[in-house]
């Protein structure tokens, strides 16, 4: 008898235009490696090394903010372009080693490559038809090529000169030693394709995050001040955040929390059964308490748990809900990072 187990689901081919055969859509033991490699730098103490140039890229988005009140009593900003704008700045800077300005037709390459994307998802998938040559695949196959172009010269450039020893591109270049005394190394390829995915996924979701934020603080007034006062009672004297007193911001914390569950970065969390261990023909599991099929695709809403009544209406935006650890969030957050 089979054993059915549920794993990340197998994306549409179309989709590693965005982010190739990145962490994103890897499974098993390839998975597990690159997962490795790339948590090398998400400990806390290189997140920590990581805040003067978070700090940086936002100083100098509130200085073109200043620039433009300084001409006129009032004016319109679009927001979202900005954050999006910094979001990738602080994405080359800390992850790359580079600024948004060197990084910036990448990521225009790959804005492009998401319109393409959305353009294929809308249409009906003919398998062999990515193959062609029509002209939305000749497009796909030239900002696909200048893409991998552009950041295996950013890798050449890095391995050169090692400028910055914290940064993502540094790590994914470097060799991982297991606990039995194994080394894995990524390739060149794997390495472009890691690099591909956290451009393209880190800035969106952080992007999007941070303009959902402002707008619901412009919708809640009293949160604002109550942020702002925590803000200017932390970082005194026009101080700057720093890796000592980031901890002290509890109700920023918690407004980004609250965020989180009114607006998931992902839409829906998908598993899908696959065959883990094989001793005969295996057509069909349980789960859940019903029969799912070999390759059944499982989608769990995360905007729909979120919105599982706890604490109140659960409608209504509640910044106190997030004092403590927030399992809904924990849950989806774990489900989507690690394969069941």
């Amino acid at each position: 008898m089979g054993i059915l187990g549920i794993g990340r689901t197998q994306f549409n081919p179309s989709s590693k235009i965005l982010f190739g055969d990145g962490l994103v859509g890897l499974d098993g033991d390839k998975w597990a490696v690159h997962r490795k490699i790339t948590s090398q730098a998400f400990n806390m103490e290189r997140v920590k090394g990581w805040i003067p140039e978070i700090v940086a890229s936002t100083k100098k988005m509130m200085h073109r903010w200043e620039q433009e009140t300084s001409e006129r009593s009032e004016f319109e900003v679009n927001v979202h372009k900005y954050l999006h704008e910094l979001s990738a700045d602080i994405i080359s800077r800390t992850a790359f080693g580079s600024s948004f300005e060197e990084g910036k037709r990448i990521f225009e390459l790959q804005e492009q490559q998401a319109n393409l994307f959305l353009q294929a998802l809308r249409s009906v998938y003919i398998p062999g038809f990515r193959f062609l040559p029509t002209k939305k695949n000749k497009m796909r196959w030239n900002l696909e090529k200048e893409t991998r172009k552009l950041i295996r010269k950013m890798i050449e450039n890095n391995g050169k000169s090692r400028e910055n020893p914290q940064a993502l591109l540094t790590l994914l270049m470097s060799p991982y030693k297991s606990e039995d005394g194994k080394e894995d190394r990524l390739d060149s390829e794997e390495i472009i394709d890691e690099c591909k995915t956290f451009y393209f996924a880190g800035k969106e979701t952080t992007a999007n995050l941070l303009s959902w934020a402002l707008l619901l603080l412009a919708n809640h007034q009293e949160w604002q001040s109550r942020a702002r006062e925590e803000v200017l009672c932390t970082c005194r004297d026009g101080a700057f955040p720093t890796a000592e007193n980031l901890t002290d911001l509890k109700l920023v914390g918690m407004i980004i929390n609250e965020t989180l569950r009114l607006y998931p970065t992902a839409v829906a969390l998908m598993r899908q059964t696959s065959k883990r261990e094989y001793s005969g023909i295996v057509k069909s599991c349980i789960f859940g308490g019903h029969w799912e099929f070999l390759n059944s695709l499982i989608t769990v809403s995360s905007f729909v748990l979120p919105f599982v009544e706890r604490k109140g209406d659960p409608d209504y935006i509640l910044i106190n809900r997030c004092t403590g650890s927030y399992e809904i969030i924990s849950i989806l957050w774990y489900l989507w990072l690690y394969p069941l």
